[in-house]
């Protein structure tokens, strides 16, 4: 049995599963996991792929046919001996952009199955650190992303140890499946606590987290990838730029509330939630709310979104509908 491709599939089915049940719990669309999940799926594994292959090239000595980046050898499908974890974030991501304003804009017309990018960034990078720390062990059994030898005895055990072919190395995939089953936890907690942040929040806090935790465990990996030979390693470089922009979404954030004379929309418990925190209008507490009784204060409700809004304008788009129905 591969365990690697295998360890890979239970993680992305932990995912999935972690992901419809925290859009239940959230109030979205029973069919949102499934209008959502092909594109950014499908880009995530191409961009897992094509990360690896493009910096294996550059960074390292690495040549690559076409067949051999979609996994055949010597006539023979072999399997992607080499992925990236980043490369997928960012196709997952891009892929999330695309639906959110292109495929939704135009072919979902029911109000209440729209998502924002934002909101599927959320549930989705949150529950992505449940499949990254399943999907580490294929490392284990692969015997492969491990760090420097270990010569003192007395550090030989697992798990801060792995043996590989009667020598000992740092354990780093387990080490890192650690942190991301910790992030997965305090992640839930954003998710599904009794208190909310706005939408974002939680792909900014995955940015600092998994970058903050796989930045410093690459120094200690024996097989990281360059950016170019002899230049600085690669995740390195990607995760100190994703701290630095999920620290930039926070502080955008609270400047933009500052701005607007509102509050900002961090850790508010849910029964406080109100029109005075910046983004609330934005998000689907919101939205089930105005479904329960939409008519109890029209007149607030519909200044707060405007025509070109480029956000999720579900009130509007209710009141639209409401419209044509009176005229026809």
């Amino acid at each position: 049995m591969n365990w690697y491709g295998f360890l890979i599939a239970i993680g992305l089915g932990a995912c999935l599963v972690a992901a419809w049940y925290i859009a239940r719990k959230r109030g979205y669309h029973k069919d949102a996991l499934f209008d959502v999940l092909p594109i950014p799926l499908a880009l995530a594994f191409i961009g897992l792929r094509l990360w690896y292959v493009i910096f294996d090239s550059i960074g390292g000595d690495g040549s690559w046919s076409f067949l051999e980046i979609i996994g055949f050898r010597n006539g023979r499908f072999v399997g992607f001996a080499g992925l990236a974890i980043w490369g997928g974030i960012i196709g997952a991501l891009l892929g999330a952009v695309l639906v959110a304003y292109v495929i939704m804009p135009k072919f979902f017309k029911d109000p209440a199955r729209k998502i924002s990018f934002w909101q599927m960034a959320d549930i989705g990078m949150g529950v992505f650190l449940l499949g990254q720390a399943i999907g580490r062990w294929g490392n284990f059994a692969n015997q492969e992303a491990f760090g420097r030898e270990i010569t003192n005895s007395s550090l030989q055990w697992f798990p801060f140890a792995v043996n590989v072919n009667g020598i000992y190395y740092q354990a780093t995939f387990f080490y890192e499946s650690l942190w991301n089953i910790i992030g997965f936890g305090i992640f839930m907690w954003f998710l599904l606590g009794k208190r909310r942040s706005f939408d974002g929040f939680v792909l900014a806090c995955y940015l600092i987290w998994y970058g903050t935790g796989r930045f410093f465990i690459e120094f200690l990996r024996s097989d990281a990838q360059r950016m170019w030979q002899g230049g600085p390693r690669v995740v390195q470089v990607i995760c100190a730029l994703a701290v630095l922009f999920g620290i930039g979404l926070i502080l955008f954030h609270v400047y933009k509330a500052r701005q607007t004379n509102k509050k900002p929309f961090l850790f508010v418990p849910v029964d406080q939630l109100s029109l005075e925190y910046y983004g609330y209008d934005k998000t689907r507490d919101y939205f089930n709310l105005q479904n329960k009784d939409i008519s109890e204060e029209p007149d607030e409700y519909e200044d707060n979104y405007k025509s070109d809004d480029s956000d999720l304008s579900i009130v509007n788009d209710n009141k639209e509908e409401e419209d044509e129905e009176i005229n026809d």
